[in-house]
């Protein structure tokens, strides 16, 4: 009778202890809808190779139990490198702890009326069981996004997302990583899903629940130019509720290539200018004026457009989808090494008091390089073929670049 009220006081004071170990782990501010109150230290329980992120922890009840459970990031398989090895790498990962009590340690399965205690960790990334060996929650910075249950006065939250940036934190650089995670039972434990975009990904509002997303994976080309794949799957119904699943779908028709980060202005490059184009802008450079006005085609182009790409005449047209780009490395000076622009290559109108035949300044030179650009697209559901045929533009002002002009295209 006595030993068996002394073990009863030792699994007390061992279950106290661990309550204690997870009260101090978190000294950072939580994120919102987590928990203030700070959770436990669980430094002594992790692996030796992992760094805890004390800042990036949250309490919260992520498996609807009504006891909160806690989530620790940290930082694996750091190494050295740069001058020295001065320079240090890591990818971050994630576990939640939950604390069970009323099970035996050596049978976890089993009831006992002398309320042990166990510690259980829950992998979410990495990890390498069915449905979760893919990947890793981030690089440079990770920040979890809650999703409070309606009615709720604690944090409890049955999804959540992981977004990691490559470089800089949170929100200021752009997520590369999403992650999305929710209970799945004791068998399995939390079941995610994973995306990568080694550019970005675009997520119009993290703060709610996620149910359409674009990932942005370089083409490693030199107009930085990304395959866009879009992801999506059914919205919630009722105030405060995640949708039914947690899995996404791929939605094929909208596959794009379009650039990383936005076009910019002019672009460089005549496949730069092809691809702008195609999605619907149309040039900017206040500081450089550009020799066809808003527009990235010639006047000779313009009145031969073929009929189905009528469209693109307007200046407020919709995206065209790209599948493929084709473009030559290089270039050689056209044969007559340029000459001035016509009215109807350039665009410019004639100032008043200026000579018949003789267009304003500046002066702007037409076809010293000349090249192709080939690309497939989507056209009113159909995969069509389209050959650019692209003049460059130069003004004799020595402050201007040069500018792609689309001279001619034939649709195939």
């Amino acid at each position: 009778m006595i030993r068996s009220i002394i073990r009863t006081v030792l699994i007390i004071l061992v279950f106290l202890f661990l309550v204690f170990l997870l009260w101090r782990f978190v000294s950072g501010t939580p994120f919102p809808g987590a928990q203030s109150n700070v959770p436990l230290d669980v430094k002594s329980i992790v692996p030796k190779s992992w760094t805890v992120l004390t800042d990036k922890g949250v309490v919260c009840d992520f498996d609807e139990d009504g006891a909160a459970e806690w989530l620790v990031m940290f930082r694996y398989d750091t190494s050295g490198y740069g001058p020295q090895d001065s320079l240090t790498h890591g990818e971050i990962g994630g576990v939640v702890y939950d604390s069970q009590v009323n099970r035996v340690p050596q049978s976890p399965g089993a009831q006992s009326p002398s309320r042990p205690a166990l510690l259980i960790p829950y992998p979410l990334l990495p990890d390498v069981y069915a449905g979760k060996g893919q990947g890793y929650l981030g690089e440079a910075d990770v920040r979890t996004h809650l999703y409070q249950l309606a009615g709720s006065k604690t944090c409890s939250s049955s999804e959540f997302a992981v977004l990691g940036t490559t470089s800089g934190t949170l929100p200021g650089a752009q997520a590369a990583f999403l992650s999305l995670f929710r209970w799945d039972g004791d068998a399995v434990g939390y079941s995610g899903v994973h995306y990568v975009g080694n550019a970005r990904i675009a997520i119009d509002d993290p703060a709610k629940p996620i149910v359409h997303f674009q990932t942005y994976n370089r083409l490693n080309d030199r107009s930085v130019l990304c395959a866009v794949q879009a992801y999506s799957r059914p919205v919630a119904t009722g105030e405060g509720a995640v949708p039914q699943t947690i899995q996404f779908t791929e939605d094929a028709a909208a596959y794009t290539i379009d650039f990383c980060f936005n076009a910019p202005g002019d672009p460089f490059y005549p496949e730069g200018v092809v691809v702008a184009f195609l999605r619907g802008r149309n040039p900017s450079s206040p500081d450089d004026p550009t020799p066809t006005g808003e527009s990235f085609l010639t006047q000779d182009a313009l009145d031969a457009l073929p009929p189905e790409l009528a469209l693109l005449a307007s200046a407020n047209r919709l995206p065209i989808p790209i599948l493929s780009v084709s473009n030559p490395g290089t270039l050689a000076p056209g044969p007559a090494e340029g000459r001035p622009c016509t009215a109807a290559q350039a665009g410019v109108t004639q100032q008043a008091g200026t000579p018949s035949g003789v267009t304003a300044t500046p002066q702007w030179w037409c076809g010293r390089e000349r090249a192709s650009v080939e690309t497939e697209i989507l056209l009113d559901g159909q995969r069509r073929q389209v050959h650019w045929s692209l003049i460059s533009m130069a003004s004799s002002s020595t402050t201007s670049g040069l500018h792609w002009r689309v001279d001619n295209l034939e649709l195939r």
